[in-house]
C-alpha cells in the first residue's frame, strides 16, 4: 500500500492510495478513507477515544465493488478483466476507486 496525501487546506486533504496486490478494492477504499480522515478503519483502541469509520456498506455494497474489479491488482502487462472506475460518497469524502487498484479520496 502506498498512500500519498496532498493537503488542500489546513482542515482537509486528498489522498491517493495504491492497493497492494492481495488487497481487495473494498479494503483499499477503507484504508484510503481512514488515512484521509485520521480514523481507524475498525474498532477503537483500548482507550476508546479513536474515531472509527462507519461500515463501508452504508455507502456502497463492498461485495459488488470487489466483484466489479475482480482479479486483484494487475501489472501493466496483465490488466484487469474490467477497466473503469466507481465514484461514491463515504464518510464525508468523494471516493473514486479505479480498476488499476488506485483509490482517490477527496474532501466533499
Amino acid at each position: 500500500m502506498v498512500a500519498s496525501r496532498q493537503p488542500t487546506d489546513a482542515h482537509t486533504k486528498s489522498v491517493t492510495y495504491r492497493a497492494d496486490p492481495d488487497e481487495t478494492p473494498s479494503e483499499a477504499v477503507v484504508a484510503a478513507v481512514a488515512s484521509a480522515s485520521d480514523c481507524r478503519p475498525t474498532a477503537a483502541g483500548a482507550d476508546g477515544t479513536a474515531r472509527v469509520l462507519p461500515p463501508l456498506y452504508d455507502a456502497i455494497d463492498p461485495d459488488a465493488l470487489d466483484a466489479l474489479f475482480a482479479g486483484g491488482v494487475r501489472s501493466p502487462d496483465r490488466p484487469r478483466a474490467t477497466a473503469g472506475k466507481v465514484e461514491f460518497v463515504y464518510h464525508g469524502h468523494r471516493v473514486t476507486a479505479h480498476s488499476d487498484g488506485s483509490v482517490v479520496v477527496e474532501p466533499r
